[in-house]
């Protein structure tokens, strides 16, 4: 009962209820979490915080890896079923896929925050740094 009565504070949209209740469970007098939108994508990245008439520039930004241009190592475990062929690949002939697997598979993540993106930012108010935690998208 008690933790339905916590989520019923938190109000307006799912998003504005997840920094709500970010800001309750893990109550810092330094730092805050905020919405916010970007104004220009990186490298040169701006980020105007909502509420905030500043816009704050590449000097003063963070950015979580995974909304950045990298790439990562992964094993792609599946299992390979190949269909009989001819011999030497001769003829005409077909293969039935139904996986794959691949070791130490490089993996490129490029899509990365664009202008106009909305976000999520831990505002260490202390510093004057903000850390972009993640990208949010609205289903009005």
């Amino acid at each position: 009962m008690m933790q339905m009565q916590k989520r019923l504070k938190y109000e307006g949209s799912p998003y504005s209820q997840m920094v709500q209740a970010m800001r309750d469970i893990g109550r810092n007098e330094t730092s805050t979490m905020e919405f916010g939108t970007i104004i220009s994508a990186p490298p040169d990245i701006k980020l105007h915080i909502d509420h905030d008439e500043n816009t704050y520039d590449k000097d003063d930004i963070y950015v979580s890896e995974r909304l950045t241009a990298h790439k990562r190592k992964a094993d792609i475990i599946g299992l390979v079923v190949a269909s009989p062929m001819t011999a030497n690949g001769q003829g005409p002939h077909t293969h039935e896929l139904t996986s794959i697997s691949l070791k130490n598979a490089e993996i490129s993540y490029l899509d990365v925050l664009k202008e106009g993106d909305r976000v999520i930012v831990e505002c260490d108010n202390e510093r004057a740094k903000f850390t972009i935690v993640d990208r949010v998208v609205s289903y009005k």
